[in-house]
């Protein structure tokens, strides 16, 4: 099954260039080379999150990665969008997900509303069986989405990957040559 998905469902990875940590390298980039920047943020993104998914025994792979930026950065960052393919296990484990309480706990704190945000995520328990039970729907992508980012907050030495991530970023720059710094050099 395909679903569509991103960064802001399934937060594994920051790619953000304004609040993110990618910021203070993108900040150098020669105005000529950010969409060489964009690019590999996307390839060493997506390959981080396959990594993950690998990592948590998922039959799981993301692909045809697109990054994204916000029309105005006050109330977000920017994304990565992806195709995501699954099997059908997933399907089965978040029917057995959707009974564990601290997953839901978990869900309020990560996707939940609060005073002045209202939540389109499926975090309490009843959207969340209604959202799996509909696979054609956004809100099973978005079910599916929370439930690998539940599963890689447990499991997954995300500290690790995401600053795998970031220096990958970093040496493709180095590599070509892409900061402004080099061209003063």
């Amino acid at each position: 099954m395909q679903l569509e998905m991103s960064t802001q469902i399934m937060p594994l990875i920051n790619p953000g260039l304004y609040w993110g940590v990618l910021a203070s390298i993108y900040e150098d980039i020669d105005e000529e080379h950010t969409d060489d920047f964009k690019a590999a943020v996307c390839e060493y993104g997506e390959e981080t999150i396959n990594e993950i998914l690998c990592e948590l025994n998922l039959s799981a792979k993301i692909f045809a990665t697109k990054f994204m930026s916000p029309r105005e950065y006050n109330f977000s960052d920017d994304w990565l969008e992806f195709e995501m393919e699954i099997d059908d296990v997933i399907t089965d484990r978040l029917k057995a997900i959707s009974r564990k309480d601290d997953f839901f706990v978990f869900a309020a704190a990560n996707w939940g509303s609060y005073d002045g945000f209202i939540s389109f995520m499926p975090y309490k328990k009843e959207k969340f069986i209604a959202a799996i039970n509909d696979v054609k729907s956004a809100d099973f992508s978005r079910a599916v989405g929370m439930y690998i980012a539940y599963l890689a907050y447990e499991e997954v030495d995300l500290v690790e990957h995401r600053r795998d991530f970031v220096d990958s970023v970093a040496e493709k720059v180095a590599q070509n040559g892409w900061d402004a710094m080099t061209d003063e050099i």
